[in-house]
């Protein structure tokens, strides 16, 4: 399953309209009609999404999280929306997360608090307002449109995957490539430190990296701290062969460039 996006709303609007007349046509009012046309309508709500919302994504194995971001809020309470994806060949279980941005999260389903969510198997299961998302109870500080905070979605059987979810639906991605944030696409091992698993993601690049001398298909050793926004972002590279010998206190971790900015 391929869910990268662009910009053609209008378009993939009337070709969802379409197929699902079709679909209608070929097998009725059938539980196999109602399965089939849910699997165009994730399909084309993926392929409405904008360019720069199609960026913000983390692929992890057969699973993918796509464009997670929450709503603003000066209260104490606010509502996450990370779409998940699930590639793989058996039903993936949601069973909750965890941020710094809040004292609990809350998986909520119809209105009703859920102790877990299933992703079926070659399935998209979209969080909208109304139907599912994760309710953010207790924040630390307002959330500002704009901005981000880390997040981290818990399942049964699987590693952790760590987010970062945008605030305000239409927010690009910070840590995507753009011209604005230095930044780095890469494909790292595994960070038991963070419990991070083989990832392929774009990380932005703070100041104490200095001058980045990399370029794409360099095996690379890195090093990751937290930025202002409470994020994980590179703050020390180099060529494999170059790293100094590691502080105890750092999380560090090897990994391929792929793209630069």
């Amino acid at each position: 399953m391929n869910l990268t996006c662009a910009a053609l709303t209008c378009r993939c609007g009337i070709v969802g309209a379409q197929s699902g007349q079709l679909i209608g046509l070929i097998f009725g009012e059938t539980p196999m009609f109602l399965l089939a046309k849910r699997l165009v309508a994730a399909l084309v709500w993926a392929l409405s999404m904008t360019l720069s919302v199609a960026a913000h994504m983390v692929e992890d194995g057969a699973v993918q999280v796509i464009h997670p971001w929450v709503e603003p809020s000066d209260g104490e309470n606010s509502r996450a929306f990370p779409t998940i994806a699930n590639d793989g060949t058996e039903p993936l279980i949601l069973t909750g997360a965890e941020s710094a941005a809040a004292e609990a999260i809350a998986i909520v389903v119809d209105g009703r608090e859920v102790a877990r969510l299933e992703i079926p198997a070659e399935d998209v299961v979209p969080f909208e307002v109304g139907e599912a998302y994760l309710r953010l109870d207790g924040l630390s500080a307002p959330l500002e449109e704009g901005g981000a905070i880390a997040m981290t979605l818990k399942f049964e059987g699987r590693a952790p995957i760590e987010v970062t979810a945008v605030i305000g639906e239409d927010t690009a991605a910070p840590n995507t490539l753009a011209e604005a944030t230095p930044s780095l696409n890469l494909t790292h091992d595994p960070i038991p430190a963070i419990g991070w698993p083989t990832m392929t993601m774009d990380l932005a690049v703070l100041p104490s990296a200095g001058e980045v001398d990399v370029s794409p298909g360099d095996p690379v050793i890195f090093e990751l701290d937290r930025g202002p926004d409470g994020i994980y972002a590179i703050s020390a590279i180099w060529r494999a062969d170059d790293a100094p010998p590691a502080a105890d206190d750092t999380i560090r971790a090897t990994g391929v460039i792929n793209e630069t900015n």
